[in-house]
């Protein structure tokens, strides 16, 4: 059994466990509402704060959102933009296409990238969400709830206007209400980003994630979170030079790898005429500047990255004009007050072009790359 059998097994249970203590407990009076994979907790503090950060000089607010309403439109013309182009891409041999998949822990994120993804997702879900209710108080649209939640195993924060009240507001406020939260992750991922590029030095080495069992580097002793220095007294400072020196190796070699952890010995196996040693998945090692030590490095720039990732994909994605993104009901709003009625037809086009555009990058993704779990 896999890694990420293992884990959506537990998880299962763990789901299981909770559901069924959910029948035997009254959480309700707790305002813990638990169902099959979600659990909800209201929290009238999460309001309250809302409220006060609203209150902060409404006009610099009402400047904010109305910037945050242009940026949004670029997002959204540049996510069209992307899917597109994308598409060109992963049907001919130019440029350097993205693969386009859903983001599923255990099946198609790997179970150990998942602690990093479940602080990213946190980050970016509790940011966004925030962002919508404080433009939703700013314009005094009121929160019928705000609270935290946890979907399978995606935690994060939801705040819930009053859509009666949302639907009657003039067109402009619908819109910095529906451009807040993906700005809001945008402004993240620049913020990580910079944070990234200054607090972290050049790659130095590679640490290891995946080491077969009973491969020769497992029976040497290196294992995941290992930092690669140099192999035979070569020095390897990224993943391509990894790549490279391995590359050369001939099977019945014998190598020396110098790691954070000492040096250990490893003789190269024949697999099929091809030389191999265990290591199947290796990363760029880039250290604090701090000098923190190896893992350290390594949990920062993993949790920095993730969270820079998931944001800008979030803030892109997010805008596009396809149900039920924010982007959708952004864009209905400018056409249904322009078109009227009529814009219900132009609604439900953008909406089969969009869907069209996302699901070709993700069935030409698995042509391209096939089902490969990051």
């Amino acid at each position: 059994m896999t890694e990420d059998m293992v884990f959506l097994l537990w998880v299962l249970v763990a789901w299981a466990a909770l559901y069924l203590a959910s029948r035997l407990a009254d959480l309700k009076r707790f305002g813990v509402d638990v169902k099959p994979f979600l659990v909800t907790k209201d929290s009238p503090k999460m309001r309250e704060f809302l409220d006060r950060l609203s209150g902060w000089n409404r006009r610099v607010w009402l400047a904010v959102f109305n910037i945050t309403t242009v940026v949004a439109a670029l997002m959204m013309a540049y996510a069209v933009y992307f899917l597109y182009v994308n598409i060109q891409r992963l049907v001919s041999l130019v440029g350097r296409p993205v693969m386009v998949m859903p983001a599923l822990p255990g099946i198609t994120i790997h179970a150990y990238w998942v602690p990093y993804f479940m602080a990213a997702a946190l980050v970016v879900i509790l940011s966004h969400e925030m962002a919508h209710g404080v433009a939703a108080r700013v314009h005094n649209i009121p929160v019928k709830s705000a609270g935290v939640f946890l979907v399978f195993v995606l935690p994060g924060g939801f705040v819930e206007p009053d859509e009666e009240k949302f639907e009657k507001a003039p067109v402009l406020q619908k819109l910095h209400v529906l451009s807040a939260g993906p700005v809001a992750n945008f402004v993240i991922a620049l913020l990580v980003f910079l944070l990234l590029s200054s607090c972290f030095a050049a790659s130095s080495g590679v640490f290891v994630m995946e080491v077969a069992k009973n491969s020769p580097a497992d029976a040497a002793g290196i294992g995941r979170w290992d930092v690669i220095y140099a192999i035979n007294g070569t020095p390897i400072r990224s993943a391509y030079d990894y790549y490279v020196y391995v590359n050369s190796t001939v099977p019945g070699e014998s190598l020396l790898f110098e790691t954070n952890r000492g040096v250990f010995r490893v003789v190269v196996w024949n697999c099929s005429g091809r030389a191999c040693f265990g290591i199947n998945r290796y990363y760029n090692f880039y250290p604090l500047r701090l000098g923190a030590p190896p893992q350290v490095s390594i949990h920062a720039y993993l949790t920095a990255y993730w969270t820079f990732l998931i944001s800008g994909s979030a803030a892109i994605f997010n805008m596009l004009p396809l149900y039920p993104f924010d982007g959708e009901r952004f864009l209905y709003s400018i056409v249904e007050r322009l078109l009227g009625r009529g814009g219900k037809w132009v609604r439900g086009m953008l909406n089969v072009v969009c869907f069209s555009l996302f699901l070709l990058n993700m069935l030409l993704s698995l042509f391209r790359f096939g089902f490969r779990p990051i």
